[in-house]
């Protein structure tokens, strides 16, 4: 016996009505009828079944057999079935956005630590009406929200499936691991002044909305077998969040790369796309133990326009020249602060892909590691993995109390900050010029084209129809270009939308070694809001064994819109 997950499609409210109190009921009815007319009896069901997803997510998590879970799949034509065994290791920008005033970030990772000064309530309002959620400090009473960190949630069913039952130490959403408390300050921290690392880098510390409000959402627990958070406990945490009214999902957990269908992470962004939660946003990364790329992938999966990577304290000053699936950039704790506060603003919903500059004096800048997951995409070779690369500096973020800066049991010492990484000028993103522009029929399409059957699709929404015949994957209107096992000549399509004001953009191209590259039109005129389309042509003339490098750039007078080139020739 292992859990399952059971992923029946359409949000529930599509099914069963908008009523809430009614519609959970029905729904979980719905789950005990259903699996009980397999197993034999409700009862049956009812043990079988630890996770109802029922708000925003229609399915459930149960204890099976696999004998049990195949015959699902082949009774449920349009849902899916999967091994709950995925696991995971977490200017004048902020004057205009407002440091993030009231914007609802959720962190799903290893819990919070209240009692952090990042997450003091002086000087915050009432909360926002638009908050549903709670503070689940029923066992731990130790444990207090406020009105920055507004609330709190443990999801540990899927963790004690695989561990066996749990005593009360684990029935509380408190971080004693401290990278949860690291990263959701990371993202919401308040101003904190005099912060310092044992004396050093003293300064005030303060999170990328620091006037945003915060709530953890606790999915990881102490590791088992390689691995602490479970896709069962991740889809529940997603499910609340949607439920409880964030704005933002912050997530640094990450496993090893599969397939979207099989992805938990991939399902439940999808869904706060559907209720608009990252849909035309940028999505706030931290790192995990899987790769770089692999989160980029799950931002364009849940319909992100872009995304920011944010280093975790094991990393140090490590800056990473990843080139992701969407515009994206790795970038320090203060920056990355400073992008959560400007989703809130309007300028920044659409974000576009500029040229990285290096900080001058910093040491190292650039710098690579050299175990960096640089690509291919090992899932979707023709979507460019990773996209972009910033200069780095360490900065200070909130670390948990319950645990040494190291984590070593001998350690004693206790810190209320531990160091963080990363850095990128965002003030360049307020005013992009063009956007590549996408929507989530959009990802569908693009699913299709790599091939996905009616059942996998569904993972993402039931009865999609893939348009025939399927978009050539290389047409997906992503603003990078990603040409693998070219032999001759390949031509793609793009289209940019002019979010500036009127004006006249040339392409400038920097071929790749051994690659002709044709863009057509060269130029394109534009009313304010306008859309147009064009096309571009690459031709091998001299092969290569090695990926090769390029760009195709869109200038106005003033603003450049910059797209990388990578072509990979058919040996």
């Amino acid at each position: 016996m292992q859990p399952y997950i059971v992923y029946l499609g359409e949000p529930p409210s599509l099914l069963f009505g908008s009523n809430q109190t009614t519609q959970h009921l029905r729904v979980v009815n719905s789950h005990f009828e259903l699996l009980g007319s397999i197993l034999g009896t409700r009862k049956a069901a009812q043990d079988a079944i630890f996770y109802s997803y029922t708000h925003n997510i229609n399915g459930f998590a149960a204890k099976l057999d696999k004998e049990t879970a195949d015959k699902i799949s082949k009774y449920l034509s349009l849902s899916h079935c999967l091994e709950s065994d995925g696991t995971v290791g977490s200017n004048s920008l902020w004057t205009k956005a407002q440091y993030g005033k009231d914007t609802i970030i959720g962190n799903l990772d290893t819990g919070v630590w209240p009692e952090s000064d990042s997450f003091a309530d002086e000087a915050m309002g009432d909360i926002p009406s638009a908050w549903k959620g709670i503070c689940q400090n029923d066992v731990d009473t130790t444990f207090t929200c406020n009105k920055k960190l507004i609330g709190a949630r443990y999801f540990n069913k899927g963790y004690e499936a695989y561990v066996g039952k749990l005593n009360s130490s684990y029935m509380t959403p408190r971080d004693n691991d401290g990278h949860g408390t690291h990263t959701l300050s990371t993202a919401g921290g308040a101003f904190v002044a005099n912060a310092s690392l044992f004396g050093y880098g003293t300064g005030t510390a303060k999170g990328g909305s620091p006037k945003a409000r915060v709530a953890a959402y606790k999915v990881c627990w102490p590791p088992l077998n390689g691995g602490e958070c479970f896709d069962s406990d991740i889809l529940a945490a997603f499910d609340a969040a949607i439920s409880d009214g964030v704005d933002v999902v912050s997530m640094s957990v990450g496993g090893d790369p599969v397939d979207y269908f099989n992805d938990g992470i991939a399902i439940g962004s999808f869904h706060a796309t559907l209720q608009r939660l990252t849909g035309r946003s940028i999505v706030i990364c931290t790192r995990g133990s899987n790769a770089r790329v692999a989160k980029g992938e799950a931002v364009l999966q849940a319909g992100g326009v872009g995304m920011v990577l944010i280093n975790s304290a094991s990393t140090g000053n490590e800056i990473i020249a990843d080139a992701h699936v969407l515009p994206a950039t790795h970038i320090t704790f203060s920056d990355g602060q400073t992008l959560l506060s400007c989703l809130k603003s309007n300028s920044i919903v659409l974000g576009n892909v500029t040229n990285p500059e290096t900080v001058l004096n910093t040491k190292p800048a650039p710098f690579m590691a050299a175990f960096s997951s640089q690509g291919p995409n090992t899932i979707t070779p023709g979507i460019l993995k990773p996209d972009i690369t910033a200069p780095g500096v360490s900065v200070i973020a909130a670390y948990t109390g319950a645990t040494s800066p190291t984590g070593l049991d001998f350690d004693t010492r206790r810190v209320k900050f531990n160091s963080e990484s990363g850095h990128v000028n965002p003030n360049a993103a307020a005013d992009p010029g063009l956007i590549y522009d996408f929507n989530a029929t959009d990802y569908l399409n693009f699913l299709c084209s790599i091939r996905y059957t009616p059942n996998q699709l569904a993972s993402f929404q039931q009865g999609y129809k893939c348009p025939s015949p399927p978009i050539n994957t290389y047409d997906f209107n992503y603003p990078s270009f990603t040409i693998y096992n070219l032999t001759s000549s390949v031509t793609v399509t793009r289209t940019v939308k002019n979010v500036g004001p009127a004006g006249t953009y040339t392409a400038k191209v920097e071929e790749p070694k051994g690659i002709s590259i044709k863009v057509d039109p060269n130029s394109l005129k534009f009313a304010a809001g306008e859309e147009k389309t064009f096309k571009v042509t690459f031709n091998v003339s001299t092969p290569s064994l090695d990926y090769v490098f390029g760009s195709i750039t869109w200038s106005d007078a003033n603003r450049k819109v910059r797209s990388p080139v990578v072509v990979l020739t058919s040996s």
